[in-house]
């Protein structure tokens, strides 16, 4: 990784030093860059990573963490040439007694905490392998656009882990739902951090659910519009009472836009939600669902 500093200020005194205008600029290695675009990201169960208090078992749980998820899938052990794993630690040029002392309370906490099941040793010497038997405590995978679509609205990487790996991305999604439809209602002028509201939402949603069925009463008893707004209006006031295809379009978040049979179910709610056949709250229920359930519902609805 690379970086390079700018100073953003007249003052020529203490040049080279950064300061509260100093920009930064951050490259990435392309190789880094690759493995992200390509999906290939291992977030940490941060809950799990707070309770622990050492540097060397933070280093050991992250390293085990990946080593867990070999290939995608969870594996329930794991081996190593213990050479090999102390290089790898850092622990270079120690002898093989003194890696097993140093790894020792590292172990002892992994194993309290549930990361870790066992550590067993085979072997002397130079051949001597280490053997890890994990516990049942989830490795939470985290959902890649559940994540983005926090960091869409504000809320910061580390923070858009940690919420996807405690609520569900399918929660994540429903959260993103809600506010996107209360950004279409009057209540839209209370809100001034979006980051802030999506984490309320996730802890407190049926107070939101109230929020925007209140809100879109309060809307559907004023006259409407003669025209729909566009979907991106630069004005505010445009976007007092939509409910049209657009507006259903948007609460779904393209979930519905493939293949062609999710295509026709998505025109099919977006329309019972413009006839107002159904609320904003039942096109959100339906993200996450499969193509089959979404049929059902549909069906139920129409019926």
């Amino acid at each position: 990784m690379k970086h390079s500093a700018e100073d953003n200020t007249a003052d020529v005194t203490n040049l080279g030093q950064w300061r509260a205008q100093t920009v930064l600029a951050i490259k990435l290695d392309d190789g880094v860059i690759k493995n992200i675009r390509a999906g290939h990201i291992l977030p940490l169960n941060f809950e799990l990573l707070a309770k622990l208090t050492q540097p060397l078992t933070r280093n050991l749980f992250r390293t085990l963490s990946f080593q867990r998820q070999s290939g995608g899938q969870p594996v329930l052990a794991y081996s190593v040439p213990l050479g090999v794993w102390a290089s790898h630690l850092g622990m270079h040029e120690m002898r093989p007694d003194t890696v097993m002392r140093a790894l020792q309370p590292a172990h002892v906490e992994l194993i309290a905490v549930g990361f870790l099941q066992d550590v067993t040793y085979q072997g002397r010497g130079k051949s001597r392998v280490v053997h890890y038997a994990f516990g049942q405590v989830d490795a939470t995978i985290t959902d890649p656009e559940a994540a983005a679509l926090l960091a869409r609205y504000g809320v910061s990487g580390g923070r858009t882990l940690l919420l996807t790996q405690t609520h569900g991305s399918q929660a994540v999604k429903r959260a993103v739902g809600v506010l996107e439809a209360l950004l279409r209602t009057e209540y839209r002028t209370k809100i001034r951090n979006k980051a802030g509201i999506l984490t309320d939402i996730l802890e407190q949603p049926h107070k939101y659910d109230t929020l925007l069925t209140q809100a879109e009463g309060q809307q559907a008893s004023r006259p409407a519009a003669r025209h729909s707004p566009a979907p991106h209006s630069s004005d505010p006031d445009a976007l007092a009472t939509v409910r049209d295809v657009a507006a259903a379009h948007v609460i779904l978040m393209g979930t519905y836009d493939q293949p062609a049979e999710r295509r026709d179910i998505r025109d099919r709610i977006s329309a019972l939600y413009v006839a107002g056949q159904v609320t904003t709250l039942d096109l959100i229920g339906l993200l996450g669902k499969s193509t089959d359930e979404a049929q059902a519902m549909v069906d139920q609805w129409k019926a």
